[in-house]
């Protein structure tokens, strides 16, 4: 009798194992296709202590997992945007690019003309040593002068506008690459919360944590190369100031020509009354001319040179958005890495 209980006791005990066993089987194969999951097994033997650590195990890994779903979004997110302003970069500095590239043929068109009222000016210098008297004719020539240097001006004004508004342009990439920085410094963080979340998911978190590692790489490069463009923006604005200082030297000049040119005008007038020519006065005039058009020539190569930095601004943002690429592509497969745990 009492071998026949035992032998039901041990028949009992036996199935309880068996089926704690399947049900610790079922557990792991979900866990093996990414599917955590407690096991509902409930006892103050050993299975029973086993199950509960096992639970208490699955609810961490699931927590974990959970807490890097969350910061994979954050960091997609983050990408996301380092984009969008890295592209906002690439198209405000195009547009100062082409600005100067204007700017320094409208500045070469009228270095060009002022090579053609030099010599214009200089054939009145020979007209007045030859001649004592002076005709109505040459009156006109040089107040025709006076009105295309007045001209001149008024052109210079315009471009000295131009110059003040891609210096603001300037200062506005200046603001988004200080934005990007922000953005990349925060990626940076969220990919160490990742790196650090991750580990505490034991070898299921290796993978998160080599994919946030190189998150954390390029968030980290994305910060050097953006310093550089910083450099490059600054550098672009300090000369964008020094030439629109300089131009406006030189319109100021202009308009001092444009006022000795109409004492010339009033000189000539006497003249005719007195047949006497002052060529000294015109020959000094013949002088400044030559002054401003090597003015003229400082100005052109000055501006290509700021069109030279504005294609490294363009270069180092297109280093930016590659890097920005690399990272969203990153960042997409953490999430793809997380998403094969099923929780």
């Amino acid at each position: 009798m009492v071998s026949v209980m035992f032998g039901i006791f041990g028949f009992i005990f036996s199935g309880r194992i068996v089926g704690s066993l399947e049900k610790f089987l079922a557990i792991f194969n979900l866990l093996s296709r990414g599917e955590v999951k407690v096991v509902n097994i409930r006892g103050q033997d050993e299975i029973g202590r086993l199950a509960e650590v096992w639970n208490s195990v699955s609810q961490e890994i699931i927590k974990v997992i959970r807490d890097v779903q969350d910061i994979s979004d954050k960091v997609k997110e983050l990408s996301s945007k380092v984009k969008d302003e890295i592209m906002r970069i690439y198209s405000a500095t195009s547009r100062p690019a082409q600005n100067i590239v204007v700017i320094s043929n409208a500045v070469e068109e009228l270095s060009s003309t002022m090579s053609e009222v030099q010599k214009k000016l200089e054939y009145v210098v020979s007209l007045s040593k030859n001649s004592a008297n002076v005709s109505v004719e040459g009156v006109n020539e040089v107040s025709a002068l006076s009105e295309k240097v007045k001209d001149f001006s008024s052109q210079l004004s315009l471009f000295v506008d131009k110059i003040k508004n891609l210096s603001g342009e300037l200062k506005k990439v200046g603001s988004i690459v200080s934005a990007i920085g922000d953005i990349a410094e925060q990626t940076n963080l969220l990919a160490l919360n990742a790196s650090i979340e991750a580990a505490r998911a034991g070898n299921a978190g290796k993978g998160f944590a080599v994919v946030a590692q190189e998150v954390r790489k390029l968030a980290e490069r994305t910060t050097e190369e953006l310093k550089s463009i910083s450099q490059i923006v600054s550098s672009v604005s300090s000369t964008s100031a020094d030439i629109s200082s300089f131009m406006t030297a030189v319109k100021g000049k202009f308009e001092e020509i444009a006022n000795l040119m109409g004492k010339i005008v009033v000189s000539f007038s006497q003249i005719q009354n007195s047949s006497k020519l002052s060529s000294d006065e015109i020959s000094s005039l013949s002088v400044i001319f030559e002054q401003q058009v090597k003015s003229m020539e400082d100005i052109a190569r000055n501006i290509r040179e700021i069109s030279e930095i504005g294609e490294e601004i363009a270069k180092f943002s297109d280093i930016a958005k590659n890097i920005s690429d690399e990272l969203s592509g990153l960042s997409s497969r953490l999430k793809e890495v997380v998403e094969f745990f099923k929780v």
